[in-house]
This record gives structure tokens, sequence and C-alpha cells, in this order.
């Protein structure tokens, strides 16, 4: 019986224990998936396994994703996104009505958020 080759390892992993400070300060200001594998120069699917196999950076990215400091930066990207597009004349009216439901939720948000201020002031 003919044994396959042994696979060599693939390349090293770019993760950084740093990256979790880094991390959850992106995400408290709306960063998504893709945002964080812009700014560390990897694939989405790096991000993804990192979350997966690596419990200190799934603890932060997790933490920083129930933050309310990560709703409110999603409102503000969502607010500026919307806006530009109604600039953008050539924007796609879908993309408009896109936004437009988005926004719909926006307002839900922001009383999630102000009801959860006002429970944890107490």
């Amino acid at each position: 019986m003919n044994k396959l080759p042994r696979r060599r390892p693939g390349q090293p992993t770019a993760y950084k224990p740093k990256y979790c400070e880094t991390a959850k300060r992106l995400i408290a200001r709306g960063a998504t998936t893709v945002d964080l594998a812009l700014h560390f120069d990897v694939d989405v699917r790096t991000i993804d396994r990192w979350v997966a196999d690596i419990p200190a950076f799934r603890e932060a990215v997790e933490a920083a994703r129930c933050d309310p400091a990560h709703l409110r930066g999603l409102i503000i990207r969502l607010e500026q996104a919307r806006g530009a597009a109604v600039r953008n004349n050539r924007s796609a009216g879908h993309v408009l009505a896109l936004l437009d439901a988005i926004a719909a939720n926006v307002a839900a948000l922001r009383r999630l958020l102000a009801a959860r201020e006002v429970k944890t002031d107490r």
C-alpha cells in the first residue's frame, strides 16, 4: 500500500497576540470582518479561521461585537453610506431602497442602545 507523501505545513500564521486589542478597537468603531481583513492585510477567510482556531481572538471579537459601541459604530457607518448614496445620483435605485430598509432598523437599534444604557446606568 503506497502512502501519500506527507504535505508540508502551509504558510505560518500572520496572527499576532496584539491583534486582539486592535480588533476590539476596530470593531468598536463598527468594523466588519472585511474591515479587519483589510487592516491586518489578510484574506477574510483568515479572519474567520482566527476566530475559529484562536480562543483569545474569538473572545475579543465576540466581546467587541456585543459592546454597544459596536452598534453605535455600525449605525454611524450606515448613515454615512446612505448619505453618500443620496449625494451620488448615479446610485442605482435598489441600493437606496436597501439603505432605506436598513435605516428603518437604525431607529430600533438606537432605542435598544438607549434602553441598554439606562439599565447599565442604574
